[in-house]
């Protein structure tokens, strides 16, 4: 209750007066990190002015950084890293943007991660564990971002989240074409080896054939042999499931246009390996066009693949504008609920 009231107090008067008027610094630091972490992200900021609630602060702010969009905050971020190094220190969750730098990596020719490369600063996050890089389609592969992938490869993380990436092998009707001759199933292989720790993979939401072929002769346990979490669209899980099968604790299937008989008949197969150990399945569906139905109609069909789960989701990434299409809810009523 005391707890509380502090909070209730802060969130009232706010800044240093509420603070010098009650017994708040007097607390364990402990308590006082718990109590500050139930405020507000623009409510902490006021705290700062205490010089004993700043390293709390500063803590609770830095710990998880959300910037999936805007360049300028992103820059700002990591110019701040430069000149704080403390403060990267505390980072552990990244979800970044990264759109602006890989263009000027490009044109400057920048093949290390000195620090003359824009993306030098994020070798200082050395406590990252959740790292998302966002709008930087290339890395994985490109020649020129081999110092940012050194600079992953570094990193020690538990969850990695790849947003977008551009699959050389995937035609892109409003880009020029690329020409690599590498394969990008042997670049995330290199990319999971160098990161022994990982629990949870997301994947972007498509990857070409050939990607998928590539994972599916090559990926081996070794390769992830801690990976509890997957997130992917279904084609491309047909490659991680043999491998991961008997660990697998959380699988998601993302959004995915290529749902018909033939793959579910390889997911149903798939299945029959997945162990006792997978306790959430979760489908993303399109919602938005006749030609999506499949999914839909054979709702039953795909929660039946992993009848042992405990808790089944069904999300729905857009919501149809199509005159005739039934509710989604109608779908669901077709699903015989067994447990």
């Amino acid at each position: 209750m005391q707890g509380q009231a502090e909070i209730n107090s802060l969130n009232t008067f706010g800044g240093l007066t509420a603070i010098q008027s009650s017994d708040l610094l007097q607390l364990p630091t402990e308590l006082l990190f718990r109590i500050i972490s139930y405020l507000t992200q623009s409510t902490i900021p006021s705290l700062m002015v205490c010089r004993a609630l700043r390293p709390l602060c500063e803590e609770l702010l830095y710990k998880s950084i959300f910037l999936p969009t805007g360049t300028n905050r992103s820059r700002r971020l990591l110019e701040t890293f430069l000149l704080r190094p403390d403060l990267a220190d505390l980072v552990q969750h990244l979800f970044i943007d990264l759109s602006w730098a890989e263009d000027l990596i490009r044109k400057q020719g920048l093949t290390n991660l000195g620090q003359l490369n824009p993306l030098y600063p994020l070798s200082l996050a050395r406590n990252l564990r959740s790292f998302a890089p966002s709008e930087v389609d290339f890395w994985i592969w490109s020649p020129d971002m081999v110092a940012f992938r050194e600079a992953v490869f570094n990193m020690r993380l538990v969850k990695l989240e790849i947003p977008t990436i551009r699959d050389p092998r995937i035609g892109y009707t409003h880009t020029q074409a690329i020409r690599w001759d590498g394969d990008l199933g042997d670049e995330f292989r290199k990319l999971f080896q160098k990161q022994p720790l990982l629990q949870e993979l997301i994947l972007p939401r498509r990857l070409a054939t050939m990607t998928v072929n590539s994972l599916m002769t090559k990926l081996q346990l070794s390769d992830i042999p801690n990976l509890k979490s997957l997130h992917a669209d279904p084609v491309a899980a047909l490659a991680f499931l043999p491998v991961i099968a008997t660990k697998l604790e959380n699988l998601t299937f993302l959004a995915s246009g290529d749902w018909n008989d033939q793959l579910f008949s390889r997911l149903q197969t798939a299945s029959k390996a997945v162990g006792p150990c997978l306790l959430r399945f979760s489908i993303m569906a399109w919602y938005q066009s006749r030609d999506r139905r499949w999914v839909w109609d054979n709702l039953d069909k795909v929660f039946g693949l992993f009848p042992n789960v405990e808790t089944l989701c069904v999300t729905i990434a857009s919501l149809t504008t199509v005159q005739d299409m039934p509710h989604a809810g109608y779908y669901f009523t077709k699903v015989e609920w067994t447990h």
